[in-house]
């Protein structure tokens, strides 16, 4: 089954730029892509019944991105784990200051663990799904 032209793949060219975001802000991610054709948006398309949690990061003592820290999310009887790189992703092309975590049926999160790089451990637990989770490195002080 071709499903190209439904999601927008059915393009055709070359191009050298892409960055993809949850644009319309319903879990899923999006791409755009442009070069040397118009700027074309491939929309993600998910199940209503799947969650999601996207996690930004906010350093004081570790550099201000989290760059280099590492997130474990626990959710039912699965866990997933991501380090937040550095912001470029390649030639002409953009990735986002946030992790993004596919939660499938999972309506709830039992824990986010980060580990900052200035070796930090912060553990949040009981987080919503389907949300923008902003977390901010603890200071000694516990901020």
């Amino acid at each position: 089954m071709d499903r190209s032209e439904e999601s927008g793949a059915s393009f055709t060219g070359n191009s050298r730029v892409s960055a993809y975001a949850d644009l319309d802000g319903d879990g899923c991610l999006d791409l755009i892509v442009a070069g040397f054709h118009p700027l074309t948006l491939l929309q993600g398309r998910c199940p209503e019944s799947n969650h999601w949690l996207e996690v930004r990061l906010e350093g004081t003592r570790s550099n201000r991105d989290g760059i280099g820290a590492r997130i474990t999310v626990q959710a039912g009887s699965g866990a997933q784990t991501a380090e937040m790189g550095p912001q470029g992703g390649g030639f002409q092309n953009s990735l986002l200051r946030s992790l993004h975590f596919g939660l499938g049926r999972e309506d709830r999160v039992d824990s986010v663990e980060v580990r900052w790089p200035s070796g930090t451990r912060q553990v949040l637990r009981g987080v919503a799904t389907d949300q923008v989770l902003l977390i901010r490195e603890e200071t000694e002080e516990g901020i």
